[in-house]
């Protein structure tokens, strides 16, 4: 993954080569979106929160139900042991659960200093762009930050009496279970099978169902012509429209540094500074289900931000990249290099027909 950072826009790149950020986000080719994150509450904390009907948390339920049944099963039987056994093995998943309490660690920013913007670029190698348009801090916390996880119990004074006590009530608990009824230790093999499968399931399904990010708003921009593209070069245009720059593509390499891309990424600059940015109104429009998945991103809502585009027979990409193709060959070939009106008046005259055979 290549991070770069471009000081003149203050936009960072990334190169998603092993798809680091996003596993799984899959875009499709020349694909071009925009969003605009910000946080909805800039002095709380804990915007990434765990989410309360997320899989982890109905496994959790799923197993404090079972230990209700059990628990009402042991009664019913007469059975001390297993009442015991449910007991403590209900008191050590909620031992376990304190001592791992943990939440995200982020690096604050002084009070009143200033927060410039932080766009990024998440480039992928299909030619596909997500364009991010955030502040620095909002961009190093969500995509840049080493994962810094604090834990309740820091010290070992603390977490060592807390494992102790854990070993010591599991031992116990096995203990009281092998002396239960039978009837009492088919229901507990019959409730790990089930709650075997409940926790399997939840790490099986996608890591951002847990998490809820109530705490950012999501808009989605959009571009007059849609995000899709039929080619490499209208894909890149559509994302230097949304940067209204071309510095993190040299940055980058997104292109080959030859003399007709530069002149192509000038004419593609200068053409996207005149395209207008005007409210629309259009339709709420689904974040991408990987980064949903993933707990980066949630819903989007359609902020009415439309990007204009540019008519093909104005400044086409693929045509301006032809035109200079063109140039450039009839210039390295000895002969005057034409002007851009010749150009397209020699597309336009008719070429000859071979002669037939007799």
């Amino acid at each position: 993954m290549l991070l770069l950072l471009c000081c003149k826009k203050a936009c960072h790149i990334v190169e998603l080569q092993s798809l680091t950020i996003a596993s799984g986000f899959t875009m499709m080719p020349f694909e071009v979106r925009c969003l605009r994150i910000r946080k909805v509450d800039a002095q709380g904390r804990g915007f990434v929160r765990a989410a309360l009907f997320g899989p982890v948390n109905l496994a959790t339920m799923f197993g404090c139900v079972l230990s209700i049944a059990l628990f009402t099963l042991s009664v019913v039987y007469g059975d001390g042991m297993s009442l015991i056994a449910t007991t403590l093995l209900s008191l050590l998943s909620t031992l376990i659960g304190l001592t791992s309490r943990w939440h995200m660690q982020f690096v604050k920013r002084p009070q009143g200093a200033h927060d410039p913007a932080g766009d990024c670029v998440i480039r992928w190698p299909n030619g596909s762009y997500l364009v991010l348009k955030c502040n620095e801090s909002l961009a190093h916390q969500l995509l840049f930050a080493p994962d810094a996880i604090a834990y309740k119990l820091q010290h070992e004074r603390h977490f060592i009496p807390a494992s102790l006590l854990g070993t010591l009530v599991l031992m116990i608990s096995v203990i009281a279970l092998a002396n239960s009824k039978i009837q009492m230790q088919i229901a507990w093999a019959i409730s790990y099978v089930f709650l075997n499968i409940a926790h399997w399931a939840a790490a099986a399904l996608p890591r951002g169902w847990n998490f809820s990010i109530s705490g950012y708003e999501i808009e989605e921009e959009h571009l007059s012509s849609g995000g899709k593209s039929a080619t490499f070069a209208e894909g890149l245009f559509k994302a230097i429209i949304l940067t209204k720059s071309t510095s993190w593509v040299k940055l980058s390499g997104a292109t080959p540094d030859t003399e007709n891309w530069r002149e192509w990424l000038r004419q593609a600059e200068n053409t996207a500074k005149q395209c207008r940015s005007s409210e629309d109104s259009v339709d709420e429009l689904p974040v991408p289900r990987a980064l949903r998945r993933h707990g980066t991103w949630g819903k989007a809502h359609a902020c009415g931000v439309m990007h204009e585009t540019p008519d093909a027979e104005v400044w086409g990409p693929d045509k301006a990249f032809d035109e200079i193709r063109d140039r450039s060959f009839a210039f390295a070939m000895g002969r005057k290099m034409p002007s851009i009106p010749e150009v397209q008046q020699q597309r336009q005259q008719p070429q000859p027909q071979p002669p037939h055979p007799p």
